[in-house]
């Protein structure tokens, strides 16, 4: 894909209003509140004109863009990253080289019926069951980093791992920025499958209220994520809101 492609690349259920932009544009763009009243739902989505200010397509191509959008962590150097996972990587291959490799196959002389017959535990099938969730080396480094532990097998260090690798492929991903989010009593806002990171300074939502990732991954990056019954504290409300979002943060 050139450049010339990328600029008119729209992925599928965008709007075509929803501007490309770089990871430092996207951090800097105005942001919007968005409050669901009582009892009512909302859909944030690229495909609707109304919050297409508020998408971005992001076409993700360094490290640097990843640690500015919260894939990666911020003021961790790439090298140690890459070297870790690495690790992980020759650890994984050891330990599935160790596992017995069963084959089954067919005695009846049909070729086809044979190489459909897959071995059930192929090393590349272990490797990949085990590599999903194993990531002691990264989970380290980033539990000196974070300076909190994070175990083996944590989220954190897969994910991390995860935007890495499909950094690579230098995709274009849809991202929304807003300000706070407020979701109201036995209201619920959903966010699109194809948004892959919700932005925001702070996310309150009511007790009866509901939260809702359409798609199979999200990443929520905000100030504070509260619940709440009523308003009535506004100090507590008016200290998130001074806090600032973590995307402007340099510490």
């Amino acid at each position: 894909m050139n450049s010339n492609e990328i600029e008119s690349y729209v992925p599928s259920g965008v709007c075509a209003e929803v501007k490309l932009r770089t990871a430092k544009e996207v951090l800097g763009q105005a942001a919007r509140r968005i409050e669901v009243p009582e009892n009512a739902e909302l859909l944030l989505s690229p495909a609707i004109s109304e919050f297409a200010d508020s998408f971005s397509r992001v076409q993700l191509n360094s490290y640097a863009d990843l640690q500015l959008l919260g894939f990666a962590p911020r003021k961790l150097a790439e090298e140690k990253v890459r070297h870790a996972i690495a690790e992980d990587d020759d650890e994984v291959y050891k330990l599935a080289s160790t596992m017995p490799q069963s084959f089954t196959r067919c005695d009846c002389g049909d070729q086809v019926a044979n190489e459909k017959r897959l071995p059930r535990n192929s090393l590349r099938t272990a490797y990949n069951s085990i590599r999903r969730n194993h990531n002691p080396s990264l989970a380290a480094l980033v539990s000196d980093h974070l300076g909190t532990r994070i175990h083996w097998d944590s989220a954190i260090a897969g994910i991390a791992r995860k935007w890495i690798t499909y950094l690579r492929l230098n995709p274009v991903v849809i991202i929304g920025l807003f300000e706070d989010i407020t979701i109201n009593r036995n209201a619920t806002l959903a966010v699109a499958a194809n948004a892959k990171s919700l932005m925001a300074h702070n996310i309150w939502i009511h007790r009866t209220g509901t939260l809702v990732q359409q798609g199979s991954y999200l990443k929520i990056w905000a100030t504070s994520i509260n619940t709440f019954r009523d308003f009535t504290d506004a100090v507590v409300v008016d200290v998130a809101r001074k806090i600032g979002p973590p995307w402007l943060k340099t510490e």
